[in-house]
């Protein structure tokens, strides 16, 4: 009873969405490897669906900045360079910071401070917990472009912070320790926090790269760094 209506739900998704989410997650969590072709006739197979729902989100995609569309060649997932990473990074960051600047220089001018916030829920998936928590600042500037351009910057580093881990640890006391500030309504104190997080991944850029872009069967447990 539970698949059969689990199953009714997924008829009523129109099926250019369900294939464009299926397909935006298998890239933006690595499934496929920076350089890597994107194969349409193989995610359309995975997908129980034509070739015409599959290209349609492979060209949204390619507006998005998640893949390229190489001549007589398909689609390709973007290759990445450390400058291309710094640069994703210092974008994220110059986002969330003028959103925070432009609630404590409009809404709350005068000195007046922040009403507290719902909390946002901890769920077993930081990097999904840590996406929440940064279109919930892109919100306090109360702009639909801000909100818009966090959530790309989000899909383009999704694959990156999947493999924080590997390499930092107390990632989840950072992030509720940025989510109590948020909460609290403190946002010149999560103004400093944000900085401190970019700058702390900044260090980690050269291993970064080396994670996403080693072979598939290199890959193996790397014990978290202090």
């Amino acid at each position: 009873m539970r698949l059969a209506r689990l199953c009714a739900m997924n008829d009523r998704v129109p099926l250019f969405k369900r294939a464009y989410e299926g397909v935006k997650a298998k890239v933006t969590r690595g499934l496929f490897r920076p350089g890597e072709r994107v194969d349409a006739k193989s995610l359309a197979a995975d997908h129980f669906t034509s070739l015409t729902p599959i290209r349609a989100s492979l060209h949204q995609m390619v507006g998005e900045g998640l893949l390229e569309a190489h001549l007589n060649d398909g689609f390709h997932v973007p290759l990445i360079t450390e400058p291309r990473l710094r640069d994703l990074q210092q974008w994220n960051l110059v986002q969330l910071d003028a959103a925070l600047a432009t609630a404590l220089r409009g809404r709350y001018a005068g000195g007046a401070p922040s009403p507290p916030r719902a909390r946002i829920k901890r769920s077993e998936d930081l990097v999904e917990d840590t996406e929440r928590l940064f279109l919930a600042i892109a919100g306090v500037a109360d702009n639909s472009y801000a909100m818009w351009t966090v959530r790309l910057f989000n899909d383009h580093l999704r694959a990156v912070r999947l493999l924080e881990p590997q390499l930092m640890d107390d990632l989840d006391q950072e992030l509720d320790a940025a989510i109590d500030l948020f909460t609290q309504g403190d946002l010149a104190a999560l103004s400093r926090a944000i900085h401190a997080y970019h700058d702390r991944r900044r260090q980690h850029v050269t291993a970064l790269i080396a994670l996403l872009l080693r072979p598939r069967d290199e890959e193996k447990d790397v014990a978290p760094a202090a």
